[in-house]
């Protein structure tokens, strides 16, 4: 809310008292801001049931709209699955646990190991996309060309990279998976007649 009503104040310069700067470009420019023009707390909140005075300044509704969908498709969809994933490795740590001090114990083991690592990754994965997303949306959201061309933008440095690894790893220890069950059914006799 704090960095909302940052954003969005306006103030009147000392050299051109007609004209509003955005908080943006006093600190680009680096125009002295008269305090008087700096709104009150009563006029904050008188303004906010005016819901057009928190509109982004100079963007578009399509623009909003971009910038929205990006916004909640990767971080509310890879949070949804997150949490299914932390379940299911949950479930599966319960049942392997206890069948390390059984017979099948190598087994177990290195199931655990593997689901092990491949829980991790997708946090590392998670964690990445998390900070990329913070980095384009709220620290650099006036880049040129708004948040997304920004994700482009840093796709080439280690956040990124980080994640993007993590997403590799996942995906080939999944095939792996599928493989090796592939090459299990293929392998066992079927006995229909």
């Amino acid at each position: 809310m704090a960095k909302s009503y940052l954003s969005h104040l306006c103030y009147r310069s000392r050299r051109k008292p007609n004209r509003l700067y955005s908080i943006q470009e006093v600190i680009k420019y680096g125009d002295h801001i008269d305090l008087h023009s700096i709104p009150s707390y009563q006029q904050v909140t008188m303004s906010i049931a005016n819901s057009t005075s928190w509109a982004p300044i100079g963007e578009s509704s399509f623009d909003i709209l971009n910038d929205s969908v990006n916004l909640i498709a990767s971080t509310v969809i890879t949070g949804m699955t997150y949490g299914v994933v932390l379940t299911l490795y949950c479930i599966c740590a319960h049942i392997l646990l206890p069948q390390v001090k059984t017979v099948k114990r190598r087994q177990a083991v290195f199931t655990f190991i593997y689901i092990s690592w491949m829980f991790f990754f997708c946090t590392v994965y998670v964690a990445s996309n998390a900070r990329t997303t913070q980095l384009a949306y709220v620290n650099n959201r006036n880049f040129p060309g708004g948040p997304a061309q920004y994700a482009i933008f840093i796709f080439d440095q280690p956040i990124t990279t980080v994640g993007l690894v993590a997403f590799f790893a996942i995906n080939w220890m999944t095939d792996a998976v599928l493989v090796y069950t592939l090459f299990f059914l293929l392998k066992t006799p079927t006995n229909y007649h």
